[in-house]
């Protein structure tokens, strides 16, 4: 059965000085390590002449799986701050990478503990964050006069329409949150008074947008 989970609602980018050094950081959600690795390829194939590629990521959809590289840096100083900062937002499915021009300063553990946490917080603010509700989806046919209370009732209970095709009568596809199938079946059957045909359509993910958690004190 699917889990819900969190993941980087957009492709993003993000980019800070910290004593001379520049600190690029880039991130998007993935559906597996294939593609995380090849996220990772890229951004190193963009900024070949960095001093550091260093990443991180989740994957938790299949199984739980957590990577990270300081790639040069001191150990523990750099991917594992940018791993404990998609913790701290409770992500998975997503990928993270910030790339380093040395400035010529040398900024000491706790320095680079920092400052690849702040690029990766950043990076989080920018790209945004968004849940996906594991959901089971059902066929809805119903009367055009049920249609307008069925969609308040839907929206009540936490459901999402999506798809409406207008025939005859009014064909929908709903995801209901897990657990709530009995509550959806009861309430559709109730407002309709047993006249709605319901199918069961598969599962899926509601996506509701959230805003991502304050920034970690630098």
């Amino acid at each position: 059965m699917e889990q819900d989970f969190c993941r980087l609602a957009s492709e993003a980018g993000v980019e800070l000085i910290e004593q001379k050094s520049r600190f690029i950081a880039r991130g998007r959600s993935v559906e597996d390590e294939t593609e995380a690795i090849a996220f990772l390829a890229s951004v190193r194939s963009e900024y070949p002449d960095a001093t550091h590629h260093v990443y991180a990521y989740a994957l938790s959809k299949d199984s739980f799986r957590q990577r990270y590289s300081d790639d040069g840096e001191p150990s523990g100083t750099a991917g594992l701050p940018v791993l404990n900062v998609l913790k701290q937002h409770d992500l998975s499915q997503s990928v993270i990478v910030v790339v380093r021009y040395f400035g010529g300063t040398l900024l000491g553990t706790g320095g680079l503990t920092r400052t690849y946490g702040r690029a990766a917080a950043l990076l989080i603010q920018k790209a945004g964050v968004e849940r996906l509700i594991s959901c089971r989806q059902f066929g809805l046919t119903v009367s055009y006069g049920d249609f307008d209370p069925l969609s308040r009732m839907l929206t009540h209970l936490g459901a999402k329409v999506q798809n409406t095709r207008f025939g005859l009568d009014v064909d929908l596809v709903v995801c209901v949150p897990r657990g709530l199938e009995d509550e959806f079946y009861r309430q559709v059957t109730e407002l309709t008074r047993g006249s709605a045909l319901i199918e069961s359509a598969g599962e899926g993910f509601i996506v509701q947008a959230i805003d991502p958690a304050a920034e970690p004190d630098s």
